[in-house]
Parts: structure tokens; sequence; C-alpha cells
């Protein structure tokens, strides 16, 4: 429908008239435009009007509807990985919320809603539900007011400093020890010693140990030497590269004559991945304590302290990289998305691995291990 309105022309949508149900007007939407027209003669903007009662409608909106309609649309961008944990912190919400709008929903309830799973100790679900429901209370912002509760609360909330895991980085006689142990072989050991296999791969790439459990063939591409984990198995749904240093690909080269017809690179029967907790069990096999000492997730900070070192830094200087200087080699290896240049993260990889093999770790003893 065609308007004049304080003297501009303007078109108010209605449809092509005809039944319901076939993507027509019906006599009802007729009406609304004879009621648009009685609007003008009062002096009010029918298209005005109409926006104004859209915001009105979603105003009163439950707050489940509009968590509903946000994990919707994040199902379309998001791995099924990824939506396991936000329909978990939506339900924390909904449970809450759910009966109330969002202008119900004040930053106090917020507050003492969330100081409730604070003192179950459990800051990192405390963290991500109030993170759920700020792009929740965003989402349905639509006359962007700026108004969400769950938003800055910091100041009222305890800080969640996270605990670093358990991981031996000094003194050096006690990282080589903990890199001899690991690479020494194990009488006992089953399945043509996997697992050793596994947790010596794990040092060398300082990747998370569900990434190694879970690591397949098909992610190795070897003209490259590198390890692309795909982001469906990524905490941020991208794509993680992890250059693979000339010891991390023998360790593949040994396992693959194992596994290299299965799907999983350290399956020990069947063809599944390990279980959270093999890498560990390991550790304590031979001798470490994985609550207190260093457990498997502890490489990490074993390879930032390799990092750290005067003589690693000497040897990446000796060597160096054209184009690409060594502070530049430092960043892009911690940065937790390998892009830039990989050939330069290539290279740190390579000299974290030397230093592993040549300086805290005996001569006599390489990274895989001595033939049993």
């Amino acid at each position: 429908m065609a308007y004049r309105f304080n003297g501009r022309q303007k078109k108010l949508s209605f449809g092509v008239y005809g039944p319901d149900g076939q993507g027509k007007v019906s006599l009802a939407a007729a009406r609304q435009k004879r009621d648009a027209k009685t609007l003008i003669a009062q002096g009010i903007d029918p298209g005005v009007a109409k926006k104004e009662e859209k915001q009105e409608k979603a105003a009163a909106r439950l707050f489940s509807s509009w968590a509903d309609e946000w994990l919707g649309a994040e199902e379309k961008v998001c791995s099924e990985r990824t939506m396991k944990g936000k329909r978990r912190f939506v339900r924390y919400l909904k449970n809450q919320f759910g009966s109330s709008t969002i202008r119900d929903i004040t930053v106090e309830k917020v507050v003492g809603y969330l100081k409730t799973v604070q003192d179950e100790g459990k800051l990192e679900t405390r963290d991500r539900v109030r993170a759920a429901g700020e792009d929740i209370c965003k989402f349905a912002d639509l006359k962007r007011t700026g108004y969400n509760p769950f938003r800055d609360l910091g100041d009222f909330l305890m800080e969640n400093i996270s605990e670093p895991r358990p991981a031996i980085v000094e003194p050096i006689k006690a990282v080589a020890q903990l890199f001899q142990n690991i690479a020494a072989p194990l009488n006992d050991a089953r399945f043509g010693d996997l697992v050793g296999y596994g947790l010596r791969f794990l040092s060398l790439t300082a990747v998370r140990p569900g990434e190694v459990n879970n690591a397949e063939w098909v992610e190795i591409d070897w003209d490259k030497a590198r390890w692309i984990i795909p982001g469906e198995k990524m905490k941020m749904d991208k794509d993680h590269v992890v250059p693979l240093a000339r010891q991390a690909l023998d360790i593949l080269k040994a396992v693959r004559q194992l596994t290299g017809n299965r799907r999983y690179i350290f399956s020990c029967t069947d063809d599944q991945p390990l279980s959270d907790n093999t890498l560990n069990k390991r550790l304590r096999v031979i001798g470490y304590d994985t609550s207190m000492e260093h457990c498997a997730h502890g490489f990490r900070g074993s390879m930032q302290w390799s990092m750290s070192r005067k003589s690693f830094r000497s040897m990446v200087r000796s060597v160096g990289d054209a184009g690409c200087q060594p502070k530049n080699l430092f960043r892009k290896y911690r940065r937790s998305e390998m892009t830039g240049s990989l050939g330069a993260q290539v290279n740190v990889s390579q000299f974290a691995s030397q230093f592993v093999s040549r300086i805290l770790v005996d001569r006599a003893v390489g990274i895989i291990g001595r033939e049993s």
C-alpha cells in the first residue's frame, strides 16, 4: 500500500490478497490495510506503528523462546561438539530465567544466580552460562537498547583464576629425567607400545591429550610435515595446524607399521581412540603422580618452559630464519592457532624437538626410544 505521511511517499506491505496458507494475504490482513488508513487519518505513521508493535511483541517474549531461537541460529555455524556445550549452558539459563521476559531479568537476579553456581565451585560453568546469557540478550535486543543483565559482572563475582596443570618445568635435571623416562621402552608394554608412542608424540607437539587420543591418519599431511586438526575437534571450531618436527614424523612412521590401516593413529584395540585417562595411566606406571607432579596435559607447560631457556633461544639464533626474527618465531609458536608463516613454525617445532633430544635428553636415548 502506497501512502504519504508528513509529505513523504511511503509503502506498507501486506502481500497479495488471497486465502491463507498460499503465501497470500487473508481477509484479516486486508482489514489491517483498512486500519492503516485509519491510522494515517489520525496522524499516525502506520509503518512506524507496525515496527513498534513488532518490538513490543519481542519485548513480551519469554527468555526461553529467545534462547531456543538463538540456539537455532548457532546450529547453522557451529559444530555439533560445540553445540553440546551451548545447549548445556542454555539449560541452566532456561531453568532459572526461562519463564521471564528479558526486561524482567535484572542484574541483581543474574548475579544472585551465578553466585549459587560459583558457591558450588563451578567457576568455569558459571562463566560459560553468563556468556551464553549475554549472547542471547544481545540476539534479542531488536531495538538495540543495549540492555543486557549478563554483561560486565566482573565486579560482582569471584575471579576465575585457572589452576595450572601439574607439570615438571624445573630443575633441568628433573625435566631431562622426565623425557628420558618416557623415551625408554617399557618391558611389559602392550600393542607394540602404542601408548608410549602417543606420550612421546604428545611431548613433541604440545597439543592437548585429547587431540592426540583422537588423531586420525587422514589428518597427517606428510608432504608438508604437518598435522591438521579439523575445526569440529577444536574449542574454537577452526582448523588447527600443528607443524611436525622430524622426530614427531619418525614416531608416526613407526606407528604406521602398527595402525596404518586404521582410522585412529593411536588405537590399541579395534579402531577406537585412546581413552582420556590412558596417557596419564602410563605416566603413573613409570612413577609420576599425575595429580601433583606431572600429567599428560603438563607437556604444554614443559614445552613453553623449554622455549624460554636461554640455550634454546641461542639455538634458534644460530640457525636463523630468512625473513623472520627469532622473537617472531616464539610468538608464532605460542599462538593457539598456527597461522601465518608455517615454515617458521616448523623450524621452531624442529628446534624444540632438537632441544629436547640433544640438551634435555641424554644423547644415547633417542626420543623414540631404544629398540627393545
